[in-house]
C-alpha cells in the first residue's frame, strides 16, 4: 500500500496532484494517529496525547498535553523533491502553553510545530537537517533561529498561538528556506511530522491539524 494518498485534481489537462500527507479519513476517527504515522516521546518525557476527531462532520488530528514532549512522524516515500512544490496546512491552537517564548531555551515550548527533515537520514539520535514551522508567543513577526542544541535544526515562527482558536492556513517553501538557512540546494524531504512540547513551561497545550499537503508547483490552486 502506498505511504501517501494522492488527491485527484480533476479534469484535463492533467496536472500533478497534491499529496495528502496527513491522511485523515472517516476510517481513522478515534485512532491516536492516522495510518502511516508514529508517535515518539523526546528527551525522556511522556509523549503528548493525540486523537483523530470528528466534530460536526469535520475531521482533524488533535494533539494535547501538559509537561510532555513528543513527535508525531511519518516517512515520505517517494521523497519530496524540494524544488517541486510547497507545503500547506491548516491548524489552530485552542490552548497555548503559558509563558512559552521561542527566544529562550527554558521557555522554548509550542502548542504545535510542523517540521520537515531533509535526507539522507542518519542513525536515529543524529537528526538530519530539520526545519520546524512553529506556533509562537510574544516573539516578533518573522522570528527565526537555529536550534538551541544543534545548528542542524532551524525554527521559524509562522503564527502566534495567541488568539488563534480559528483555523489558520499556512503555506511554506521548505526548499527556499533550506537554501536561505544552510545554502545550496535542499535535499529531498524524507520525513514530515509534528512536535508538541510543554516540558519547559509545564503548561497545558491543545492544538488541531485538519490538513497537511504537498502542493506541486504545476498543480492547480486549491485550499490546503
Amino acid at each position: 500500500m502506498p505511504v501517501l494518498a494522492l488527491l485527484a485534481t480533476g479534469s484535463a489537462p492533467p496536472r500533478a496532484p497534491a499529496i495528502d500527507l496527513l491522511g485523515i479519513s472517516s476510517g481513522t476517527v478515534g485512532r491516536a494517529v492516522p495510518s502511516g504515522w508514529r508517535t515518539r516521546a523526546v528527551r525522556g518525557q511522556a509523549a503528548p496525547l493525540s486523537a483523530v476527531v470528528d466534530s460536526g462532520g469535520e475531521q482533524f488530528l488533535r494533539v494535547s498535553g501538559q509537561d510532555r514532549a513528543g513527535w508525531l512522524v511519518r516517512a515520505v516515500e517517494p521523497r519530496l523533491e524540494t524544488g517541486s512544490g510547497k507545503m500547506a496546512w491548516s491548524w489552530r491552537a485552542l490552548q497555548a502553553p503559558a509563558r512559552a517564548d521561542l527566544r529562550e531555551a527554558d521557555t522554548d515550548d509550542a502548542a504545535l510545530r510542523v517540521f520537515v527533515a531533509f535526507g539522507p537520514l542518519r542513525a536515529f539520535g543524529r537528526a538530519p537537517r530539520t526545519i520546524f514551522y512553529s506556533f509562537g508567543g510574544p516573539e516578533p513577526d518573522g522570528y527565526a533561529r537555529a536550534g538551541f542544541g544543534s545548528r542542524d535544526i532551524h525554527v521559524i515562527r509562522v503564527a502566534s498561538a495567541a488568539g488563534s482558536t480559528d483555523w489558520r492556513d499556512v503555506v511554506v517553501d521548505p526548499g527556499a528556506d533550506y537554501a536561505r538557512v544552510w545554502g545550496g540546494p535542499a535535499p529531498a524531504i524524507a520525513v514530515v511530522g509534528l512536535l508538541q512540547d510543554t516540558d519547559q513551561t509545564q503548561q497545558n497545550a491543545v492544538a488541531d491539524l485538519r490538513s497537511l499537503h504537498w502542493i506541486s508547483h504545476d498543480a492547480r490552486e486549491q485550499q490546503p
